[in-house]
C-alpha cells in the first residue's frame, strides 16, 4: 500500500535497469493526509475503513481505531416460529450463517457467538465459521443475560478490546455493508455508542465502547435499548431501514420478500 501511494504521490522513480524505488518525505506530517485522500478514493477503500482506519490523523501518524469485536446473540428459544429461526434459510444460507458472514465482512475480530435454547442444532453452523462459541445455560432470563455471557468472555480471552458491535441473527436483511457503515461512524466521530435507528427508535446492531461493559453486563430481559435511550447524548446513529424486518413467526419469513422489494425500490427512487 505505501508502494502504491507514494506512486500517486510522485515519490515513485525509476532506477538504472529499470529498478524502482520509493523516495522517502522529509516531512511526514505533509505526507499522510495525502495518502488518506487518495486511498479512500480507491477501489480498497471499503476493505480499509472496514480494518478500522479512521480518517483523522495525528500530526505525525495515522489514527487507528481499536479493534472491534462483535457478539452475535442467537439463543432465543424461537417460540412463536416454532423451530430455530438461526437455521431459517434466506437465499440458501441460515440466518446464523448470513449473521456470521455479516460480522466478519465488516472487520469485526473477535467475533463470538452466543447459543442458547438450540445449541445442539446450531453450533454445526457456527464451527465452520471459525467464530467462538458461547454457551448461555441462562437463556431463559432473557437478551440481557446473552450479553452478559458474551461480554463476559470477552473481558476473559480479549481483554485488549475497546468496543463491541451487539447484533443478532434474525434480521435478515443486515449484511456486511451495513455493519460496515456502523463501524466507519465509530472511527469518523469517536462517539463511545453508534446506534442504528429504524421503526422511529433505536437499536441494535449497535456498537459500544468499552466504557460501557459494566453497564452491558447488568441489563434485565430487555436488552441494551435501555442504555442507547438513557445515553443518546454519547451515541451516534445510522439510518438503518433494513433492521426493522425480524424473524419472529413464519408471517415475517411471509413478509421478506416484499421487504425486499420495497427496499429496493427505495434505492431506484434515491437521486
Amino acid at each position: 500500500m505505501a508502494t502504491f501511494c507514494a506512486s500517486r504521490l510522485g515519490f515513485r522513480r525509476r532506477g538504472p535497469g529499470g529498478s524502482r524505488h520509493v523516495g522517502r518525505c522529509r516531512d511526514s506530517t505533509c505526507l499522510w493526509p495525502r495518502i488518506w485522500r487518495i486511498v479512500t478514493r480507491s477501489e480498497s477503500a471499503d476493505s480499509l475503513r472496514a480494518a478500522k482506519i479512521a480518517p483523522g490523523f495525528s500530526r505525525n501518524r495515522p489514527r487507528l481505531v481499536e479493534k472491534i469485536a462483535a457478539i452475535i446473540l442467537a439463543a432465543g428459544p424461537s417460540v412463536r416460529l416454532g423451530r430455530p429461526k438461526q437455521l431459517v434459510e434466506v437465499d440458501g444460507q441460515s440466518l446464523i450463517e448470513r449473521a456470521l458472514d455479516a460480522a466478519k465482512g465488516a472487520g469485526c475480530k473477535p467475533v463470538l457467538v452466543v447459543t442458547g435454547a438450540n445449541h445442539r442444532q446450531v453450533v454445526p453452523r457456527i464451527r465452520k465459521s471459525g467464530a467462538e462459541i458461547v454457551t448461555n445455560m441462562d437463556w431463559k432470563k432473557g437478551l440481557g443475560s446473552s450479553i452478559r455471557a458474551g461480554i463476559e468472555r470477552l473481558r476473559q480471552r480479549h481483554p485488549k478490546t475497546s468496543a463491541v458491535l451487539l447484533t443478532v441473527c434474525d434480521q435478515p436483511l443486515l449484511r456486511a455493508r451495513h455493519l460496515r457503515r456502523l463501524v466507519n461512524l465509530r472511527c469518523e466521530t469517536g462517539q463511545p455508542i453508534v446506534c442504528s435507528r429504524y421503526a422511529e427508535t433505536v437499536g441494535v446492531p449497535a456498537i459500544f465502547g468499552r466504557e460501557f461493559f459494566d453497564e452491558l453486563m447488568q441489563l434485565g430481559e430487555q436488552g441494551a435499548k435501555r442504555l442507547l435511550l438513557s445515553h443518546s447524548d454519547q451515541s451516534a446513529e445510522i439510518s438503518l431501514p433494513e433492521a426493522e424486518l425480524d424473524i419472529d413467526g413464519e408471517v415475517d419469513i411471509e413478509r421478506l420478500d416484499s421487504s425486499k422489494r420495497s427496499l429496493i425500490f427505495a434505492r431506484c427512487k434515491q437521486p
